[in-house]
């Protein structure tokens, strides 16, 4: 069963649009940029995007709402069985090098499944959405609406928030040849979907906010993204933590290729795994 209609992702969109159109002014301009607690940068784009999706999501689908920037004292999240969740600016660093590499990411969150996701990238004027059900990714540039094509990428390639670490060139061994660039944010979700790049290991912390809404395309668009130390996917609110498991979303790998890597991360960290591919 869907939760939204396709009057409810009419709105979504219209929504995420105008608040990128003032993240975008914010964006083109000079502005201060604030450290949080966790070392990482947050700007006054993030919490009046925040305050603008916390205000506007409800009215389209009356849920809670979960965000990077408004997270309450108490893990009442844990009780929620369906909720926003959202990260307003997702890859902030970016947002202030002024690369584009930045999304709003827009979640739904069903009984710990994320089951509907939108990624918007204000720079290109660019959305792509899609909820549990669907077998295909809509992506909205300019308004008009497309269906992302089945591309099989070329060459086996790695997307990556930074540099290519020890750690991911052990996890790769005995792999086909690769490639590897550097990619912002929950773009490199949408990446994978659209034929770019076929694997995104993600061996350190990352918060749920920042995963829910690419899982939901990935998975829609015929891709998953599953646990290193169990092989199963991703869930949501279980705890009061809110920080994933080390991950891997990928699409077009072969089951042996899957079993070596989830066999790999078992030799990088054998305290933490416990192996079983589903």
């Amino acid at each position: 069963m869907k939760l939204l209609t396709d009057k409810q992702l009419q709105a979504l969109h219209s929504l995420v649009v105008h608040v990128g159109e003032g993240i975008l002014t914010t964006y083109h301009k000079d502005f201060d940029v604030f450290i949080k607690s966790d070392d990482s940068p947050v700007t006054q784009a993030d919490l009046d995007a925040s305050k603008q999706l916390e205000n506007g999501l409800p009215h389209i689908a009356p849920y809670p709402v979960l965000s990077e920037e408004n997270t309450p004292a108490t893990a009442d999240w844990t009780t929620w069985e369906t909720y926003w969740l959202i990260d307003p600016i997702d890859g902030t660093r970016h947002f202030v090098n002024k690369t584009g590499d930045f999304c709003i990411c827009i979640a739904l969150i069903h009984r710990h499944r994320t089951v509907f996701g939108l990624l918007y990238q204000p720079t290109t004027h660019t959305a792509w959405l899609a909820q549990s059900g669907d077998t295909t990714v809509s992506k909205i540039v300019n308004g008009k609406t497309f269906t992302v094509t089945d591309n099989q990428p070329t060459q086996f390639t790695i997307t990556l928030s930074d540099c290519l670490t020890a750690k991911v060139q052990q996890l790769m061994q005995n792999l086909p040849d690769y490639t590897w660039y550097r990619r912002g944010s929950a773009l490199k979700y949408v990446d994978i979907i659209e034929g770019k790049a076929t694997l995104y290991p993600k061996m350190w912390d990352t918060c749920e906010w920042d995963s829910a809404a690419g899982q939901c395309l990935l998975e829609c668009g015929g891709g998953k993204v599953l646990r290193f130390d169990n092989g199963e996917a991703l869930t949501y609110g279980t705890s009061d933590k809110l920080v994933n498991p080390h991950f891997m979303a990928y699409r077009y790998l072969s089951d042996e290729a899957i079993q070596h890597l989830l066999t790999a991360y078992r030799q990088i960290y054998p305290a933490t795994s416990k192996i079983g591919f589903s």
